[in-house]
């Protein structure tokens, strides 16, 4: 399968980035999260069990949060698994 990757980086008003995680956080209820930018998508589906690493940084001038989020894929009905008594 073919890599899929969107990166953007733009500035909104906090409201605006407040609804990007509510819908962020709907999406990851529903089991899939569809990112859309232009003509480009990526659909993912999450698993039960998601790592997150968050980092903050306050200085004198800005603060920032970056926040991760990765899993592992999981394996959709079981097509590529196979059980035999013999390795055909």
């Amino acid at each position: 399968m073919s890599k899929k990757e969107i990166e953007a980086k733009w500035d909104v008003d906090m409201e605006k980035a407040a609804v990007y995680f509510e819908e962020l956080a709907k999406s990851m209820r529903t089991g899939t999260i569809y990112i859309r930018s232009s003509e480009e998508i990526v659909v993912l589906k999450p698993s039960k069990i998601i790592e997150i690493k968050v980092e903050a940084c306050s200085k004198k001038h800005s603060e920032k949060i970056e926040i991760k989020m990765s899993w592992e894929k999981i394996q959709e009905n079981g097509q590529d698994l196979t059980i035999s008594p013999d390795k055909n």
